[in-house]
């Protein structure tokens, strides 16, 4: 159509009225001496390159981001219960129990969260897997609830969703098949009894 010329999408943008000079070599320019094709091409490209270094900056702070959360690593793949007072410091000097960690990695892959605790707590490696859970309800509530698990698995980006409702509270780390072999983690040598790590039911 004469005084238009189509874009990319199939719509057409209006050409200024003035009237066209014409250049040594036959094109046909505007007022503006730019060819209409030209200056269309122009726009388009720029606005591509624009987009384009904006998204740059937010892979590399998503690469280089950090989440700090307090977990409590339990014992028990039946533990339903926060533990007692006596409880946290017997995990504790079995290097277990809460202790605030720092992720550092991708936070949407479930593949470095699990790295990530495994490397904390390398006795959930001959658990079977491992559970996450959270106080139910109010914080003076010391029973557990289960932190559902996505098909894709746990990640940070998961724990950090609002609709989960973890928000400042401690994550507990359950495992899934087998309890954690006390013994090993005790030693012969240690004044921890296990006769002090009752079971606990739901």
């Amino acid at each position: 159509m004469p005084g238009s010329t189509a874009n990319s999408s199939g719509s057409s943008a209006t050409i200024p009225s003035a009237t066209p000079s014409t250049s040594s070599s036959g094109s046909v320019r505007g007022a503006s001496g730019t060819h209409p094709v030209e200056a269309e091409v122009s726009r388009l490209f720029a606005a591509y390159n624009n987009q384009s270094r904006t998204r740059r900056p937010a892979r590399n702070t998503h690469t280089l981001s950090t989440y700090t959360h307090t977990f409590c690593c339990l014992g028990r793949k039946d533990a339903s219960t926060v533990p007692s007072r006596v409880g946290k410091d017997q995990l504790q000097r079995l290097g277990l129990g809460d202790k605030r960690l720092v992720f550092r990695g991708n936070q949407d892959s479930s593949a470095d969260f699990m790295d990530f605790i495994l490397s904390t707590y390398p006795e959930m490696r001959d658990a079977g897997g491992f559970e996450l859970l959270k106080i139910s309800g109010t914080t003076h509530n010391r029973n557990l609830s289960l932190i559902p698990c996505p098909n894709q698995g746990y990640s940070v980006r998961y724990l950090k969703d609002p609709a989960v409702f973890i928000n400042n509270s401690t994550i507990y780390i359950r495992p899934l098949q087998r309890n954690l072999n006390m013994e090993n983690l005790l030693g012969s040598d240690s004044p921890v009894s296990l006769q002090r790590f009752p079971r606990q039911t739901p």
